[in-house]
């Protein structure tokens, strides 16, 4: 939380009031879309290309992600992705929603808010363990995939 409040220049506890807490960092490979941002990747004091930032999650199972620059914040409904094979499961960003950090305090709860409702309605309950599972995480629609192994018998 400390380092993305640093690099927009935030203190951690009001970021924390807009965004949320309990950030990680992400497991997915950063790439940079420089058309998306606004900055053209360029660090406005010396006009190099900047340092691609990570993205960050929250969330169990994950909903939001976050990736932070000086200028404002990309936010994101994590998508899993199995990537290598059972141990092997990403969340990678789906499309991500700029907001300027001017705006961050205003317009971020709202867009925060939308991202993490869509997300949670894509969950569903284990009825073998009445967690929470993400779609990425189900063997059916109501089935775990660790319950999936204990109690249906099946082997990945």
């Amino acid at each position: 939380m400390d380092d993305l409040a640093a690099t927009l220049g935030w203190e951690a506890r009001d970021l924390a009031d807009v965004i949320g807490a309990g950030w990680r960092l992400s497991e997915a490979v950063p790439s940079h879309d420089f058309d998306a941002d606004p900055s053209g990747g360029l660090d406005p004091d010396d006009l190099v290309p900047m340092d691609v930032t990570p993205w960050h999650v929250a969330g169990e199972p994950p909903q939001l992600m976050v990736r932070a620059f000086y200028h404002g914040v990309f936010l994101a409904s994590p998508e899993g992705v199995w990537a290598g094979g059972t141990h092997g499961l990403e969340h990678r960003p789906g499309p991500p929603v700029y907001v300027p950090a001017d705006e961050l305090a205003d317009r971020g709860p709202e867009v925060v808010r939308g991202i993490v409702t869509g997300r949670r309605r894509s969950f569903r309950w284990c009825r073998y363990c009445r967690s929470p599972q993400a779609p990425e995480t189900r063997f059916e629609p109501d089935v775990c995939h660790g319950c999936a192994s204990s109690w249906l018998g099946v082997v990945y």
